[in-house]
């Protein structure tokens, strides 16, 4: 399909949408990074939430055209893309992918002077407007003529979430945008986010559950290739309740805390580790912390029964031992239940 036969609503007023069909990734090695997976996207932010190794990166590079998937479709305002409009689908399209790394010898201007007329902008006029408005929307304007190098990592995302925006693209998707960056560099990045949303849709990848709670409002759950979980992040934490706690632990016992549990997050505090875990390692809504936290440590020696085996000398985790489980855990005085 030639530019000048491409599906006319791609072009036309109006609010995009993106729907993906079954879409599977198996490379030649034979793992299946992506399993049948199925969603439709509108303009928001949604959150792509799993831990490494779960697809997030297979998938954001599907649908960016990057990889093409073995089977399934990604379709765009409902006409399918395929080879022959790829490259007129891919110009609707703002991508920060994880390992971004600005030219260090530009100045962020020249950076995004380079990447606007690749992307066509031929307007000098023009070109120059957005390029100010862009800096002045990630909060760079003061330091557009600074060479990139001199950028704090913070600064230098800002400068790939400025790229991304270059000629207003309808779809924004961003891979693990908030990785090495501080507290208040992660803030100022989700309001970024936040601010771009309103017409477009956005799609960022993490696994850091706090970036979703605090950006998102739909989550999709990637587990294995597999899309686990499809809804708002209030829901996806309904479902964790009881099955995620939060809790001190001491140094010495951390060993065996985490052999017993899946532990999400740890944070040092005066008093001990703070901890975030799951009790059941199967739950798929293990990333998803508690909001609550506890007062006093606990052993994790003494903290749960031990599990029945089956048969075969495995352990056996029927409803009867969660239950017996779940009652012993919710006598112990420091430790909260989400």
């Amino acid at each position: 399909m030639s530019v000048f036969s491409r599906p006319p609503v791609w072009s036309a007023p109006g609010l995009p949408d993106l729907a993906v069909r079954s879409l599977t990734k198996t490379y030649a090695s034979g793992h299946t990074a992506l399993s049948a997976v199925s969603f439709e996207l509108t303009p928001g932010i949604t959150g792509l939430l799993g831990p490494n190794g779960a697809g997030k990166t297979t998938l954001l590079r599907s649908l960016t055209g990057l990889l093409e998937p073995t089977r399934g479709s990604v379709s765009f305002r409902g006409v399918p893309v395929s080879a022959d409009d790829l490259a007129e689908y891919r110009i609707r399209i703002g991508f920060l992918p994880q390992e971004f790394n600005a030219y260090p010898d530009f100045t962020a201007e020249q950076f995004l002077e380079h990447w606007a007329l690749e992307r066509g902008m031929n307007d000098a006029r023009a070109r120059r407007e957005e390029i100010d408005q862009l800096l002045a929307a990630v909060g760079l304007a003061e330091h557009a003529r600074r060479k990139v190098r001199d950028y704090s990592g913070g600064m230098r995302q800002r400068v790939g979430i400025a790229r991304a925006l270059l000629g207003a693209p309808p779809i924004l998707i961003v891979d693990e945008p908030t990785t090495g960056l501080d507290i208040e560099s992660r803030g100022r990045f989700r309001q970024i986010l936040l601010e771009q949303a309103a017409d477009r849709i956005v799609l960022f990848s993490t696994h850091t559950a706090s970036d979703i709670e605090a950006a998102a409002s739909r989550i999709l759950l990637l587990h294995r290739g597999r899309l686990r979980f499809d809804g708002a992040p209030e829901e996806l934490i309904e479902r964790a309740r009881g099955q995620v706690f939060a809790t001190l632990v001491a140094d010495a016992e951390l060993a065996a805390f985490s052999h017993r549990y899946r532990v999400t997050a740890r944070v040092r505090r005066l008093e001990g580790l703070h901890v975030r875990a799951v009790a059941v390692r199967e739950t798929p809504s293990a990333a998803i912390p508690s909001s609550r936290t506890s007062k006093k440590p606990i052993s994790p020696k003494s903290s749960a029964p031990t599990p029945p085996r089956d048969g075969n000398g495995g352990r056996k985790r029927s409803r009867s031992w969660t239950g017996e489980w779940r009652k012993r855990l919710a006598k112990r005085p420091g430790l909260i239940l989400a």
